[in-house]
């Protein structure tokens, strides 16, 4: 997801649930999925 007013970073099963209150609060969001701990992408961050 893409937005302009925040950022969400989530992993794991939690990115369902991110993505669904990003929707739910009519925010513009972007919503980060990390994937994995390690390594993770420093980069994106």
């Amino acid at each position: 997801m893409e937005g302009t007013e925040c950022t969400v970073i989530s992993w794991g099963a939690m990115v369902h649930v991110s993505e669904q209150a990003i929707k739910d609060s009519g925010v513009s969001c972007d919503l980060i999925d990390l994937q994995t701990l390690v390594p993770w992408d420093k980069d994106r961050l």
